[in-house]
């Protein structure tokens, strides 16, 4: 009697899923520097790569994306012009969200150690 109430009916038993694996954001200074580093070797490395046969001696006297270090040598002004410079419109948003991210935490670390 209960059979054709059932019938062209598709019965589906949903199971809840576990949640997506959050997305690995760098934390430390170190790490923000690390990815920023990358992102700055892809979009600037032409020249400001010790490697690369493009390189120019004066952008390489301003950062080595070669170095872990690479910001070292540069003033607050010149990271804020990088960051300037990073921000070109075929910049996809996410990358300059990413770069900013670590340039804001620079100079937030910069301005400690200087107190």
């Amino acid at each position: 009697m209960h059979s054709g109430m059932w019938s062209g009916v598709a019965v589906a038993l949903v199971w809840p899923l576990p949640p997506p694996a959050p997305v690995a954001t760098p934390s430390t200074l170190v790490e923000l520097r690390a990815e920023a580093r990358q992102l700055a070797a892809h979009r600037c490395g032409s020249c400001h790569s010790s490697q690369s046969a493009s390189a120019k001696p004066r952008a390489l006297q301003v950062f080595d994306t070669e170095q872990v270090e690479w910001t070292s040598k540069m003033s607050d002004a010149q990271l804020r012009k990088a960051l300037q410079r990073f921000g070109a419109p075929s910049i996809p948003k996410s990358e300059l969200e990413r770069f900013t991210v670590y340039v804001d935490a620079e100079l937030t670390e910069r301005a400690k150690s200087t107190h």
